[in-house]
């Protein structure tokens, strides 16, 4: 189960890394197939982590980061869709899932994941 946690996390946690940046940089609406890498990106991601997870039981290390990729997707999600919900004349709202709770939530995975295997 730990395995597909893992993949899913680092699935989620590489496309919309990859998805911000070339919304930032890309204005350019001719390359089109550049939104090809996000999903390119996220794939090869998560079979590397299915792979890795899959030869032997993770190291503190491995499960800091597999914890804290969890707690920053989760912290992204109710920082962005929660203000968008609950007070959708709010423009920088979705912000708050951006810059506060998901750094806040990879955080705490971080500290999760070594308090529990300390």
């Amino acid at each position: 189960m730990m395995r597909v946690i893992i993949a899913v996390s680092v699935f989620a946690s590489a496309y919309l890394a990859t998805w911000l940046v070339l919304a930032v940089l890309i204005s350019d609406p001719s390359a089109a197939w550049l939104w090809t890498l996000p999903w390119l990106f996220a794939f090869g991601a998560a079979a590397m982590s299915w792979r890795r997870t899959g030869e032997q039981s993770p190291t503190r290390f491995e499960k800091m980061i597999a914890w804290g990729a969890i707690g920053a997707f989760g912290g992204f999600v109710v920082g962005f869709l929660g203000p968008m919900m609950f007070a959708p004349q709010a423009n920088q709202g979705p912000l708050m899932g951006l810059l506060i709770t998901a750094p806040v939530g990879g955080i705490l995975g971080l500290v999760g994941a070594w308090w529990r295997d300390r």
